[in-house]
């Protein structure tokens, strides 16, 4: 890797309530990896949207609101800042950070998009999921808590 290459890991933070709502697993919210943008007011028309269905358009629709019109996503994120941010809720409850290897993804079918033109900055990754299904044990490389600083407070 080459020293403008980002590292291949995404971090996703979440809080220890949702961590153990979730038994430790890190589930898409919607049902759909295609959503079709609607003329509802929950969207800008900002030229982001593609008519009809598409992958662009689930991850778009998600990072405006997660779970809208249905995608199938997860949001992550490039920077472990951000992540801790969403763990602690913004420093509120203390939560955790799962690293995830970037690499491997598309062994999955893991779909992973990135927007030059984010609707928010913060280095987001919105991972559309092929199922339902969590996301495999097997692209967790670690995870850790965080206390409501966002500070480490032990690694597993």
């Amino acid at each position: 890797m080459d020293k403008t290459s980002p590292p291949p890991y995404l971090y996703r933070g979440v809080s220890d309530f949702a961590d153990l709502r979730n038994g430790g697993m890190i589930f898409p919210v919607g049902d759909q990896a295609e959503v079709t943008a609607k003329y509802d007011g929950g969207i800008t028309h900002n030229g982001h949207f593609t008519r009809g269905p598409s992958t662009d358009n689930a991850a778009r629709a998600h990072q405006l609101k997660t779970g809208q019109y249905g995608a199938r996503c997860v949001s992550t994120s490039r920077s472990k800042a951000v992540a801790a941010d969403y763990a602690t809720d913004y420093g509120i409850v203390t939560g955790w950070v799962y690293v995830i290897d970037e690499s491997r993804l598309t062994e999955f079918g893991i779909i992973a998009k990135e927007f030059v033109d984010p609707q928010y900055d913060e280095a987001e990754v919105t991972l559309i999921f092929p199922s339902t299904e969590p996301l495999p044990a097997e692209l967790i490389l670690r995870k850790y808590r965080v206390d409501k600083h966002g500070d480490p407070l032990d690694e597993d």
